[in-house]
C-alpha cells in the first residue's frame, strides 16, 4: 500500500543587501522580494553586513563597495572565508567604476554591478545562482 504524502515545503532562497543608501537599499530589498519571493534583509554598513551574513548564513548577499565601519570588500572577504565550504552567492555593487574594477581583480565576489544598474540583470544573476524564479 502507497501512502502519498504532501511535499515538503522548498527551503526559502535567501538574500542579504547592504548599502549606505537606505533608500536604494530598502526599494532594492522591497523589488528583489517581490520579483523572486525570497526573503530579504537589508542593512546598512559593512560591520551589520559580515554580522547578519554570519549569524544567517544567506544564499546571496549583495554589498555596496564604499560603506562606513567596515568597506563592503573586506566583509565579504570575512564571509567569504567563514563559509568557505559552501560561501553565498557574493555580489558587489559601486557608483564608483574604478572601485568595480581594482575588485573584479579579487575572488571575493562573482558578479559586480556598477550603479545605476539593470534590476533585471541583477535578477537573471541570482536566478542562475539557483534562486527560484517567480510564478506570475
Amino acid at each position: 500500500m502507497q501512502t502519498l504524502r504532501e511535499p515538503l515545503p522548498s527551503p526559502v532562497y535567501r538574500v542579504l543587501v547592504a548599502d549606505d543608501n537606505h533608500d536604494l537599499a530598502d526599494t532594492l530589498g522591497l523589488l528583489l522580494g517581490l520579483a523572486m519571493d525570497c526573503e530579504v534583509e537589508v542593512v546598512y554598513d559593512g560591520q551589520q553586513a559580515l554580522d547578519h551574513a554570519l549569524a544567517s548564513r544567506p544564499d546571496a548577499a549583495i554589498f555596496d563597495l564604499e560603506m562606513p565601519k567596515i568597506d563592503g570588500l573586506h566583509a565579504a572577504h570575512d564571509v567569504r572565508r567563514a563559509f568557505a565550504d559552501n560561501p553565498p552567492f557574493m555580489i558587489a555593487m559601486s557608483g564608483n567604476p574604478d572601485t568595480l574594477q581594482r575588485t573584479g581583480q579579487t575572488l571575493t565576489f562573482d558578479r559586480a554591478f556598477c550603479k545605476p544598474f539593470d534590476f533585471e540583470h541583477l535578477v537573471a544573476a541570482l536566478q542562475q545562482r539557483g534562486a527560484p524564479l517567480q510564478d506570475h
